[in-house]
């Protein structure tokens, strides 16, 4: 079945079109069929495409800068992860070696006692 449909690329911009429903830019799996309604781009589309493809432009460019932010992001959130595992095996390392310190001292208190 075809359907009505207005074409988005920028040198068409506006122009209405009958296709096959099942038409994506991705997939072959359409028919063939396509006719252009209008002969030429209307005004409107004329006056139109240039602002759309602005607007598309900046989007897509705030979209790859949002990409990059998160990949920032996430190696450092990365480098945090790591930091904290080294200072929790810091921690880790002190308090064992107070545990250690504090048994030396009880040692040698019962050392200094008994003397």
């Amino acid at each position: 079945m075809d359907q009505f449909r207005t074409s988005l690329s920028p040198r068409n911009f506006g122009r209405r079109f009958y296709g096959c429903q099942h038409w994506s830019p991705d997939s072959d799996q359409h028919c063939k069929f396509f006719r252009w309604l209008d002969k030429n781009t209307c005004p409107c589309g004329c006056e139109t495409t240039p602002i759309v493809w602005e607007r598309f432009r900046r989007l897509v460019a705030e979209a790859e800068a949002a990409r990059n932010e998160k990949d920032d992001v996430r190696a450092m959130e990365a480098e945090a992860r790591k930091w904290e595992r080294i200072a929790k095996r810091r921690a880790e390392k002190s308090k064992l070696a107070l545990q250690i310190a504090e048994e030396k001292v009880c040692k040698y208190r019962g050392a200094l006692i008994m003397s």
